[in-house]
């Protein structure tokens, strides 16, 4: 029985995090292989219990991407673990692929095969980075080479990856695309609390916006998509309801001091997403990058309206997602107002995401036996 080591440092959890989750877990149920996990509380907590389950101690860390890589100690730490656990193979659950690359790291000085799971590949000069996107972006085409293999969740991200590494060609990149659970899937730590207030807007005859995801500005938007909306016709009717966590909590908390409708309700935790999504009117994605976003698959689900930015990997959903084009904040605030005065018209009756595709998770199991039977 081959060991295959689950593992991530990313903070806070997010869709990725689940996905990665509940694809290991569909892999345990149809391999004889022994899966064992390894990242902080949050990220092991998603894993059922059955699981040998390891605390990665590493401290949280206010740089990330290619400037959390000259956290030097982290290397220990991560090697430390790493050796005690003696996998045969190491999976790291990867947000981009500056996200994780210590871990990487470390298992290619220890001679150790690595499958990188990752929902995106990005052009760090489109999505407007403030640091250095031209040489990080040359830095991390040699970043893309360390992994042995990939999973992904679209094949628009497949192809982008074999753009990266043409050499190792499309064979190294096995795609599974994000499905929903909404028995499993939990929202807000205080929901009851959320749902008096969204509906109590409701009641006072106003529009209810949520936005669903990490708080945090540089990513997730927040910050510039209240800067907008503040100065358009649609504030004086229109509600927002945020649900998330993340380093830019208390920036947002100020952002809703000073309006009265606009509300913040924590972290992921504790109730069905589909009573939220019940509720609300329509769901804003307007981050800076994405790749298939959880939310809207199960916003989707729940027939909720969803308006997003484009993004490469969300083409596919054109026929039922509001796209506008990307960083268009003026666009986006028209297309809310345009949907304001319409009838939801999405239906869940064919809805194709509400299960994994049993034929992807076995191209990942044979992807896992040939890189167990390759030579470094």
């Amino acid at each position: 029985m081959k060991r295959i080591l689950v593992i991530s440092e990313d903070l806070p959890i997010g869709g990725h995090e689940i996905m990665c989750a509940r694809l290991i877990d569909e892999l345990a149920k149809s391999s004889e292989h022994l899966f064992l996990i390894a990242g902080n509380k949050s990220f092991v907590s998603l894993f059922n219990k059955e699981f040998e389950k390891h605390d990665l101690h590493l401290r949280v860390r206010k740089a990330s991407g290619s400037f959390g890589l000259f956290y030097f100690n982290d290397y220990l730490v991560i090697r430390q673990i790493i050796k005690r656990i003696d996998p045969d193979i190491v999976l790291v659950s990867q947000g981009t692929i500056e996200l994780g690359i210590k871990i990487l790291i470390v298992c290619r000085f220890l001679q150790i095969k690595t499958i990188s799971y990752i929902p995106l590949v990005i052009d760090l000069i489109k999505t407007g980075s403030n640091f250095f996107p031209r040489i990080r972006n040359i830095f991390n085409k040699i970043l893309y080479k360390i992994p042995n293999s990939f999973i992904t969740i679209s094949d628009v991200v497949r192809r982008n990856i074999y753009t990266q590494l043409p050499e190792k060609g499309l064979g190294s990149v096995s795609v599974v695309n994000n499905w929903i659970s909404l028995k499993d899937r939990k929202v807000c730590e205080n929901t009851k609390k959320t749902l008096s207030w969204i509906r109590s807007a409701k009641t006072n005859g106003r529009f209810v916006i949520g936005i669903v995801g990490r708080i945090e500005f540089k990513h997730k938007q927040q910050d510039k998509f209240f800067d907008y909306f503040s100065k358009s016709n649609i504030s004086s009717n229109t509600s927002i309801v945020f649900i998330g966590e993340g380093s830019d909590e208390s920036n947002l908390k100020d952002i809703i001091s000073r309006n009265n409708h606009i509300h913040s309700f924590g972290p992921l935790k504790a109730t069905g997403v589909s009573e939220i999504f019940s509720n609300i009117d329509l769901l804003v994605i307007c981050s800076s990058f994405e790749g298939v976003p959880l939310v809207m698959l199960e916003a989707l689900a729940c027939g909720l309206r969803v308006v997003s930015f484009y993004y490469e990997s969300i083409s596919d959903y054109g026929n039922v997602v509001n796209i506008v084009e990307h960083q268009n904040f003026n666009l986006l605030i028209s297309k809310i107002e345009e949907l304001k005065n319409t009838q939801n018209v999405n239906s869940v009756e064919h809805f194709e995401y509400m299960q994994p595709n049993s034929e992807q998770i076995l191209h990942v199991n044979e992807q896992i036996a040939r890189l167990l039977n390759q030579n470094l």
